[in-house]
């Protein structure tokens, strides 16, 4: 009789150390005034812990996100976000609202025509990108 093969050896692996699958990672948006404003009732009012709250929205807001909400909850009026850093637009909503008047008066305008109702406070190449952010064409 020939010799018994002997049997590859197969390892179990415990249920508990297996990865668990991870939808894609997304970028989160920002909070809405409105769950800053339960976040912030729930710690400084209610008296929940920090994983509490974290269980509360589904482990859908980060731990992070949830501390810096509260921490920063006095520098903010009605929990509504504090204007970004940044070079103001030259161009205020009158004078963009001009600029579209005046293509609409005359679609077939020119570009030196539309500086001129803005006092140049611009160039050419600003009302070009101007009309395309807005998806318009002069």
């Amino acid at each position: 009789m020939p010799p018994a093969k002997p049997q590859p050896r197969t390892q179990t692996v415990p249920e508990w150390s297996k990865p668990i699958p991870l939808p894609p990672r997304q970028r989160r948006r920002e909070l809405d005034p409105f769950t800053r404003t339960k976040i912030v009732e729930l710690r400084q009012t209610a008296g929940w812990t920090w994983t509490r709250i974290f269980e509360h929205f589904q482990r859908e807001i980060p731990l992070s996100t949830l501390r810096s909400t509260v921490n920063r909850a006095n520098g903010r009026i009605n929990n509504i976000s504090q204007a970004r850093s940044g070079r103001p637009r030259k161009l205020n909503s009158d004078d963009i609202a001009k600029i579209y008047k005046k293509i609409e008066e005359n679609p077939k305008v020119s570009y030196e025509d539309l500086l001129a109702e803005v006092d140049h406070k611009v160039t050419k190449q600003s009302i070009w990108r101007l009309l395309a952010e807005k998806g318009r064409t002069k």
